[in-house]
């Protein structure tokens, strides 16, 4: 991926404040938050040539996002079908408003308007999570309308109409980021919990048809009276893996989880002490973490084993944050902000 170099030369002049990227097939995709001046959503891939494609807006004469920061805009990828959700403007926490979306159906040239879940209220729906399988596109968001929710609605016209929301728990942290995955039939999402701020799993074994009680991840307990802005990463693979942090004082760090179907998971396991914005990739038995630790040292940790044992190595000595890591042909590769610099990437 060497014009991964060219793409970063561009995305460091731009104001990048946030990044969401996927691997689908032999092709890397790449959504940059730009914050400089009018917040804009822009679309870059790399292919197996490792011949870089053109930045492409996004959100060009869609609801403005209200901002483009970790968490903030997702994407979904099924072939050369992509769908980006973002939360737009309004007049709910930090000015967040509606869900918005936008629908490329040729590998991110072109983008038009796509239907969201929810209605088109102004109070805050926020941290939306989105993924393709069986046929259909699932979210996950925060919805704040009279507390603090977890939504889940389904599309299965790539967003023309959605599915009337469900609310998968009433009582969730404001504001950390949430995740999704589909394997098998099977849908998780992770989030945090309100009280105590543990991190919850909340599954489906239909497809978002229907959909088990939440459950605890570990028993950290951890009693917080405020949002800590972090979330978990999900990844699937012959079950669901969880990358979760936990700030209390004698547990503080981030851990490592399984669940074969969601229905419970293993005691979670830790992988860094200093740990703090993670994320999860699977490739097989093959697991990378990343992971800042909040002052801004990147780290990862590979593990050949399942998440049995894992080996730690320092990518970044500063400045970095919110990194994300992805899976593909064997290989990881991990992305990851930079104060000032837009973002870098490199491979594990």
């Amino acid at each position: 991926m060497t014009s991964l170099l060219l793409l970063l030369a561009a995305a460091a002049s731009a104001a990048v404040s946030g990044i969401d990227v996927l691997a689908e097939g032999s092709v890397t995709h790449l959504i940059e938050g730009r914050s400089g001046g009018e917040v804009s959503l822009w679309h870059l891939s790399v292919g197996a040539d490792g011949k870089g494609s053109a930045p492409a807006r996004v959100d060009k004469g869609l609801p403005a996002p209200y901002r483009a920061h970790a968490g903030d805009m997702r994407l979904a990828a099924d072939g050369k079908t992509l769908f980006v959700i973002y939360s737009a403007s309004g007049t709910g926490p930090a000015k967040s408003g509606p869900l918005a979306a936008a629908l490329s159906q040729d590998g991110g040239k072109s983008w038009k308007r796509a239907g969201a879940p929810g209605s088109d209220g102004a109070h805050g729906r926020r941290f939306p999570a989105v993924v393709f399988g069986g046929g259909a596109l699932h979210a996950v968001w925060i919805d704040r309308g009279g507390g603090s929710r977890l939504l889940y609605a389904r599309s299965s016209d790539l967003g023309r109409s959605w599915s009337k929301p469900v609310n998968l728990d009433d009582g969730i942290c404001e504001c950390c980021w949430n995740a999704l995955a589909f394997e098998d039939g099977k849908l998780c999402a992770l989030y945090r919990d309100r009280d105590p701020r543990d991190m919850n799993a909340v599954c489906s074994a239909d497809g978002g048809v229907s959909w088990a009680a939440p459950t605890r991840i570990g028993g950290f307990r951890w009693r917080f009276n405020a949002c800590p802005h972090v979330g978990g990463a999900l990844a699937s693979n012959g079950g669901f893996e969880a990358l979760v942090w936990d700030g209390s004082e004698k547990k503080r760090g981030l851990y490592f989880a399984r669940s074969e179907g969601g229905k419970s998971w293993s005691q979670p396991a830790l992988v860094s002490a200093d740990g703090k914005h993670g994320d999860l990739a699977s490739d097989g038995k093959r697991l990378a973490a990343v992971w800042s630790d909040g002052a801004g040292a990147l780290s990862a940790a590979l593990s050949e084993d399942g998440g049995k044992s894992w080996k730690t190595r320092a990518l970044v000595p500063e400045n970095a944050m919110h990194p994300r890591v992805i899976g593909s042909g064997g290989k990881f590769r991990v992305f990851w902000l930079e104060h000032g610099a837009g973002w870098s990437s490199r491979e594990l």
